[in-house]
């Protein structure tokens, strides 16, 4: 009889530590896959960050060649940069109305 029962103790014991290594099993499955895609996800987060530095370079950049093609725009013609904008999208303008004109004179 007791025999049986450490039989049966044992047999409990060693299912429970099969479902226990099972288990540890698909943990550490589980935290490989975490691991994985947290180095995909940095990787990803680098490349972004990358991305963000060259265009905010590239801004920078941008911004004092306007600044300069401004001052060179009062020094060279005399003009204020926004007036010479402003000309330019008037004569834009009357060059788009002009070629409307155009094009239904010649249809």
């Amino acid at each position: 009889m007791e025999r049986e029962r450490l039989t049966e103790a044992r047999r409990g014991a060693l299912e429970e530590a099969a479902q226990s290594t099972e288990e540890a099993r698909l943990l550490r499955e589980q935290l490989k896959d975490l691991e994985h895609n947290l180095k995909v996800l940095r990787s990803e987060m680098d490349a972004f960050r990358e991305a963000r530095s060259t265009r905010s370079a590239h801004t920078a950049k941008l911004a004092v060649e306007l600044e300069y093609m401004e001052a060179a725009c009062v020094s060279d013609l005399g003009i204020e940069a926004s007036e010479l904008r402003q000309q330019r999208m008037c004569n834009a303008s009357k060059a788009k109305r002009w070629r409307k004109r155009t094009k239904l004179a010649a249809g």
